[in-house]
């Protein structure tokens, strides 16, 4: 974990060389944390994507969640919040949408050339590293970083009464709401719940918005399909919150069958 930090400052100072040292950086690969940063294709980066997301067990994704949130750890939760968000994607062309310099699909950064578009950085280490502290939002890098990371994690035992306590708690609370509460307001009323990390909070809520628990009314979710970028790309974003997470209120309350469809089995 000291090497990916490392590694992450050098890239938020926008530094060439990230001076970790060599066996440091061997070990964390070995352990499935490092990737070798690359320029690849639009079709390769969703390839990895989508063999990312195909290794693993939704089942036992959903398992994390539930411990992720009763021990504090972001990126167990965060994996199954990934995997909803991409679990409705398919292989596709890129190609620019409304907003230029993007695909109209996926998001990913497509710059022309004169032989089609410029190969894209593939730079798994800091999104890793930030989702390992708050979780992973709604991109195809942070997505793959966080189901790559997956991969690594042991399996998870069945949820005991206590593991669901937290979950339950969050749901009591997500029924009991004033009016007119937003996503960031809500973040603010999990601070009992779910400790002092604001970013953490909030990425927790739109990790809900993600699974359709948290649905806004009239808006597309990733729980019935994959939503285009340029269709996420409305309203006005306040307080850095993601779509769907950012058109919902709490009037539009919880979606018992996405509920039902993570965590079923053992809310019942």
């Amino acid at each position: 974990m000291a090497a990916l930090d490392q590694a992450w400052e050098a890239w938020l100072d926008d530094q060439a060389n990230h001076g970790v040292d060599p066996a440091d950086v061997e070990y964390a690969q070995s352990a499935g944390y490092w990737q070798d940063d690359a320029l690849l294709p639009h079709d390769e980066i969703i390839a990895r994507c989508l063999a990312a997301r195909d290794a693993l067990d939704a089942r036992q994704l959903a398992k994390g969640f539930i411990h992720g949130l009763a021990q504090n750890r972001p990126d167990w939760w965060s994996a199954l919040a990934s995997f909803g968000y991409v679990q409705h994607l398919q292989t596709h062309v890129g190609a620019e949408g409304e907003l230029s310099r993007s695909c109209g699909i996926c998001g990913l950064s497509l710059w022309p050339t004169d032989e089609g578009f410029e190969p894209i950085a593939w730079q798994m280490n800091p999104q890793l590293s930030g989702i390992i502290e708050t979780g992973s939002r709604p991109s195809i890098s942070s997505a793959t970083a966080s189901l790559l990371f997956a991969a690594s994690f042991p399996p998870f035992p069945e949820p005991n009464q206590d593991d669901l306590a937290p979950l339950r708690g969050l749901l009591a609370q997500l029924k009991d709401l004033p009016a007119k509460t937003t996503a960031p307001k809500l973040a603010k009323l999990l601070k009992p719940i779910f400790g002092k990390n604001s970013d953490q909070r909030l990425n927790l809520v739109e990790a809900l918005s993600i699974l359709g628990i948290l649905t806004p009314e009239g808006s597309a979710t990733y729980f019935d399909r994959f939503v285009s970028f340029d269709e996420t790309q409305v309203g006005s974003p306040r307080n850095d919150t993601e779509y769907p997470a950012r058109a919902w209120r709490s009037e539009h309350g919880v979606n018992e069958a996405a509920l039902a469809h993570w965590f079923g089995e053992w809310l019942d």
